[in-house]
């Protein structure tokens, strides 16, 4: 994931890495909640959209 930090006083955050394949999280409160790695490039216009909906379900968050 980036190393850029923000401050989050409630709520949830959710990080999508592109540059080397495809990263998706959901963090609240600097705290992972859940996170997927696809390590192949250039799938990443294939694999976001489920790849989102797959954290929110793991992290028990409704879209």
């Amino acid at each position: 994931m980036s190393e850029h930090l923000v401050s989050v006083k409630q709520g949830y955050v959710l990080a999508i890495d592109t540059s080397a394949g495809t990263t998706v999280a959901v963090l609240s409160l600097g705290e992972v909640l859940a996170e997927l790695n696809y390590l192949e490039p250039m799938t990443h216009s294939e694999r976001i959209g489920s790849a989102i909906e797959e954290v929110l379900a793991k992290a028990k968050i409704a879209p």
